[in-house]
Order: structure tokens, then C-alpha cells, then sequence
């Protein structure tokens, strides 16, 4: 449309280098080491170009083109033609909370008439110690005979952004189709802000944003779960505090008590965000499943009042063993606990519970080490 205005973009050129080999086609690290060691480096220059860099940053792919030459040995004696390159910038991964990646396609033209093609990604999450800077320069590529990612796997091998190639990549950001300087340092900024927010979202610990939610979305859809209406349970300790059971009967196998970390409600376990949770995968295979709330968790009023693991230990899980036994007709029950759930559990087995005859302890055993901060915090309530 004549005098419609033209959107600003942004570019920069990357180099990588680093080794693969045509021997291992399964593991990354494996394919460097041998690339490395027979001599078979990999490297490209290319320049990420987006025609638009407010869809760049609006869009949930974050796509851009590039172009460039790759330096394969391995493949060509000469450097090779980047076409239909394809990058996206930090898209969301679904296997993986709280981390994103970088994805890089593309196919490569020999001078010979050959062509390959690679695929290529940096895993951006926040793992213990400092690992910025090897997440965002450190690239895992693997090798497809052909145009697509169809084709079969020809190789494996990690490049990396060496310091003196990012310095250079940094002289390299500018922006295109802008009118005039303005407009040139907006897109730049643009893109800066869009790419500093989400490396500090994922690596800036306190700093972060406190979480994901959005106040503004519609209401979810809530799934329902595959198995019966449960019957819910209130019960005393033998200091009158209020417990709650809540059973799903699925069969006569177990019974099994699930038990919750420490200051969660029982109802965790039976969430509808997972495609199976636990209740319902031991449901549909002929469990009498048993979620227990105790004294901590934040639906039951004693959550805001003083007590101990002791108490958890001594009280309640005498008296949640008591009241399934009592009700199934069970002689004994299983249990699966998690965190303070766990640990207390093995308290009051140590104690002499009876009543128990096989458990699962995930994540806390008896006798933890608590480190000095905590010590710390608890001193000071």
C-alpha cells in the first residue's frame, strides 16, 4: 500500500566453531570429542536477519532468516551456502519448566552439487553455577543427508561462540529499513530489552520475576479426572487436631497413602495439569488410593498454629494409618511420601508406627543436614 509505513528490523552475524564427526550420530558430546580428535572441524558465519523486529519479539516462535557459509571438511573441501536458514530465539520448551531455546535450521550447498542439512540448538535454563555464558554460545548440531530434517543422521557435534567472535558479533547489530537514527536505536533497543528480559527472567535468581502467571487470562479449562468422586475423611489426632483424608477406591489392591511435602495440601497429587497424575495412574490399575492432608497443610486450620515434625511423626500418621485400616479393612497400607511428608513418615516408623508395610521415600530420609541459613532463620523465627 503506497505510502504504508515500512516496518524497522534488526540483524547480526554469528560465528561458531567447533568439531562433529560423521562417525557418531547419537551423542553430541561423543561427536565432538572424536571430531576433535580426527580433526574434523565445523564452523559457520551466518547473519540472523528479521524484517520486523516488533514480530520478532511478539511472536511465540521469534523467527528469523539466515544466511551465511558453513566450513565442513568433513562434508566440502570448500565453504558451503547457507539456504532456507531459519533461527528462533528463545522459544519456550515444552519438556522443560522455566527454560527456553535457540533453534537454528538450514540447508547447505556444496560447490560439488551435494546438499545437507543441520539442525542445531542452545538449551537456555538456569542449572547450578554460572552457566550464562556456556548456554547461550554452546550449540548442539546434528547432520541430516538432504534438504530437511528428514533425511539420515550423518553426524553429531558441539560449536561454541568464542569470546573474541562474540565481541565482533557485537559490532555487528544494526538495524535495516530504519528512516533515520531514531528509529535505528529504537529497534536496537528493542531487541536488547526483549533479549536481556529473558535471559534475567531464566538466570536472575531473586531478581527474577516472581513467576509466569497471567492475571489477565481466561479462566481454565479444567479436565476431569478419571476416576470416581472421592469420599473425604475428617479426622482428630489425639491432640484434637484436625486431619483429612480424602480416598480414591480403585480396587482392593494396596491401600496406598500419598503424602505430601511440607506446607502442601494433599490435593497436589490430584491436579488435572499433568495427563496422568499419580492418584489416577494407580486408580486404573486397582488401587484404593489414599491422599493424606496432615497437620501442615495450608487447607486445614492447624497449619497456622506451633507444631513439630515430632507431633506429624507421633499424632497424625498414627492416626491416618488407624482411620484406613479402620475403614478398607486393610491389615496394613503402602505409602508413598514426599519431602517432610517422608521424613516424618520414617520418624514415626522409627518410633514403632505399625501398620506399614512398604513405603516409598522420595527426596528427604531421616536424619537431614539443614544448611546454616536455615539454622539462621529458624533462630530468628
Amino acid at each position: 500500500m503506497a505510502g504504508a509505513k515500512q516496518p524497522v528490523g534488526v540483524q547480526f552475524t554469528e560465528t561458531m566453531r567447533g568439531f562433529i564427526s560423521t562417525k557418531e550420530t547419537d551423542n553430541y558430546k561423543v561427536g565432538f570429542k572424536t571430531g576433535k580428535k580426527d580433526g574434523s572441524p565445523f564452523e559457520f558465519t551466518l547473519t540472523v536477519i528479521s524484517d520486523d523486529v516488533d514480530r520478532l519479539i511478539a511472536e511465540e516462535t521469534h523467527e528469523a532468516r539466515m544466511e551465511g557459509t558453513v566450513t565442513c571438511p568433513a562434508l566440502s573441501e570448500k565453504p558451503m551456502k547457507v539456504t532456507d536458514g531459519r533461527f528462533n530465539l528463545f522459544v519456550v520448551d515444552p519438556d522443560r519448566v522455566d527454560a527456553r531455546k535457540m533453534l537454528y535450521s538450514m540447508a547447505m550447498r556444496s560447490e560439488e552439487g551435494k546438499t545437507y542439512f543441520m539442525e542445531g540448538f542452545k538449551e537456555i535454563h538456569d542449572d547450578f553455577g554460572l552457566d550464562l555464558w556456556p548456554d547461550t554460545t554452546t550449540l548442539y548440531v546434528t547432520l541430516h543427508e538432504g534438504e530437511n530434517a528428514e533425511g539420515p543422521v550423518i553426524g553429531k557435534g558441539i560449536i561454541h561462540i568464542k569470546v573474541k567472535d562474540f565481541a565482533k558479533q557485537m559490532t555487528t547489530m544494526k538495524a535495516i529499513n530504519a528512516a533515520n537514527i531514531l528509529q535505528e536505536t529504537e529497534a536496537i533497543a528493542k531487541f536488547g530489552k526483549f533479549f536481556a528480559s529473558v535471559l534475567q527472567d531464566i538466570y536472575g535468581g531473586i531478581i527474577a520475576k516472581a513467576n509466569v502467571f497471567n492475571p489477565d487470562a481466561a479462566p481454565r479449562k479444567r479436565r476431569p479426572l478419571r476416576m470416581d468422586p472421592p469420599e473425604t475423611y475428617d479426622f482428630p489426632a489425639d491432640d484434637g487436631v484436625h486431619l483429612r483424608l480424602v480416598r480414591f477406591e480403585g480396587g482392593k489392591k494396596g491401600p496406598v497413602v500419598l503424602s505430601p511435602g511440607f506446607g502442601v495440601t494433599g490435593a497436589s497429587f490430584y491436579i488435572d495439569t499433568t495427563d496422568t497424575n499419580l492418584p489416577e495412574f494407580l486408580y486404573e490399575r486397582g488401587y484404593d488410593v489414599w491422599v493424606f492432608s496432615y497437620r501442615a497443610s495450608p487447607d486445614l486450620p492447624s497449619a497456622s498454629i506451633e507444631f513439630t515434625l515430632d507431633d506429624i511423626a507421633k499424632r497424625d500418621y498414627p492416626a491416618a494409618v488407624a482411620k484406613i485400616l479402620e475403614v478398607s479393612g486393610a491389615d496394613s497400607v503402602q505409602a508413598v511420601a514426599h519431602c517432610v511428608g517422608s521424613l516424618s513418615l520414617l520418624m514415626g516408623l522409627s518410633l514403632g508406627l505399625k501398620g506399614v508395610r512398604s513405603m516409598v521415600s522420595s527426596q528427604l530420609t531421616l536424619h537431614p543436614v539443614s544448611p546454616t541459613l536455615n539454622d539462621v532463620k529458624a533462630g530468628l523465627h
